[in-house]
């Protein structure tokens, strides 16, 4: 039957101290996600039903109780509405000053990106008791604690550390040509958009993100370089996204003030 339906501590980078009065309400910790409950809405999910009603009494009784459910996971994820369901439930937890964060809703699928939520088989899928034999249960990503490890360090930081906290942990190290960067979330036209790399931006796999991207959310990380954007986070994202493409695109702007 078919139903539809602990961030690795890296090498601290240098930032500034963390101000708590700057969030919203005095927050002091996050409150986090556990499990989803209505997973039918983030994928489709495939088990074996397995019954035996005769040794069960199901045919005295006259209804089936003994359904067993066997080798339950997911066979497709809906990445963009398990983003959705991440963002609605710690979107006003990193509100700062009464506002939302320009940074979060990125580094929060940068998050997910990195620990594979997109991928079927980095889910857990529980299976519990009903009245009537087993039911699929509580879904949840594997790597969920690590998740909620990173957003956890994410949110004691200064919002000016949000894009450098993402880079860190993707790539192990920031450019040091990003020291002292600022960053902002700006609209840009796909005219002043480059590819620093072509050599790479040729060998990257293209259709993980066609029509597979949340709307509104920033394409990548682009170093602002007079007046036009150098690719620095987002390959994949630009091959999609970008590339024949005549359009305006929210990106994350790194710059250094004058």
């Amino acid at each position: 039957m078919t139903l539809i339906g602990k961030c690795v501590r890296l090498t601290p980078i240098k930032m500034k101290k963390p101000i708590q009065k700057n969030k919203k309400e005095n927050i002091s910790r996050l409150n986090h996600v556990e499990s989803f409950y209505n997973y039918s809405s983030l994928g489709e999910i495939d088990y074996y039903s397995e019954y035996d009603c005769e040794a069960n009494g199901c045919e005295e009784e006259g209804i089936c109780r003994c359904r067993k459910i066997e080798n339950a996971h997911f066979e497709k994820i809906h990445f963009n509405k398990v983003f959705e369901e991440f963002y609605k439930f710690y979107r006003t937890q990193f509100f700062i000053n009464g506002r939302e964060s320009a940074f979060f809703p990125y580094c929060l699928h940068r998050i997910l990106t990195n620990f594979k939520v997109y991928d079927p088989t980095y889910w857990e899928v529980a299976v519990h008791g009903g009245y009537y034999g087993e039911e699929i249960g509580n879904v949840k990503p594997i790597n969920l604690e690590k998740i909620k490890s990173c957003l956890d360090e994410l949110f004691v930081l200064n919002e000016e550390n949000y894009i450098p906290f993402v880079l860190k942990l993707e790539y192990g190290h920031i450019l040091p040509r990003l020291d002292g960067s600022k960053y902002s979330v700006e609209e840009v036209s796909f005219d002043k958009i480059i590819s620093a790399n072509e050599g790479y931006r040729k060998k990257v796999e293209a259709g993980i993100y066609a029509n597979n991207y949340p709307n509104n959310l920033p394409i990548g990380v682009y170093e602002k370089r007079g007046d036009f954007y150098y690719l620095i986070d987002g390959y994949h994202r630009y091959v999609d996204l970008v590339i024949g493409k005549k359009k305006n695109f929210k990106v994350v702007v790194a710059f250094k003030s004058l």
